[in-house]
């Protein structure tokens, strides 16, 4: 699990992920990269020192199954962070008129499919 967060924290920094937030508006804590790359690294260091743990104990287990716990709690979402940095509010509008225009299609058809018009 250490390499698989020494692999990911490479990739991040190689995609320039190492700042900003996962939210256009309501920037907290909670949605801050900076802050998960923090996370990232105190769970790589945990998985080194609970390497040293004999790999059948009930510590080993537990342990790991903490460190999976944390990582799923980070907020760590890489294409809402691509979406918000890279692209900002342009893609927004795109995505936003992409899943509106589908469902104004399907509403328009049951509309006058029950009014017997189509």
């Amino acid at each position: 699990m250490a390499h698989w967060l020494d692999e990911l924290l490479n990739e991040m920094q190689k995609m320039g992920m190492v700042e900003g937030h996962y939210a256009l508006i309501f920037k907290n804590p909670h949605n801050n990269v900076a802050l998960d790359i923090k996370v990232f690294e105190n769970l790589k260091a945990r998985c080194l020192e609970v390497a040293k743990y004999p790999k059948g104990s009930m510590d080993y287990a537990e342990s790991l199954e903490d460190i999976r716990r944390q990582m799923l709690f980070t907020g760590f979402d890489p294409w809402w962070w691509t979406m918000v940095n890279r692209h900002g509010v342009s893609a927004w509008l795109l995505v936003t008129v992409w899943a509106w225009f589908p469902g104004a299609l399907i509403g328009t058809w049951v509309v006058l499919k029950k009014s017997r018009r189509l």
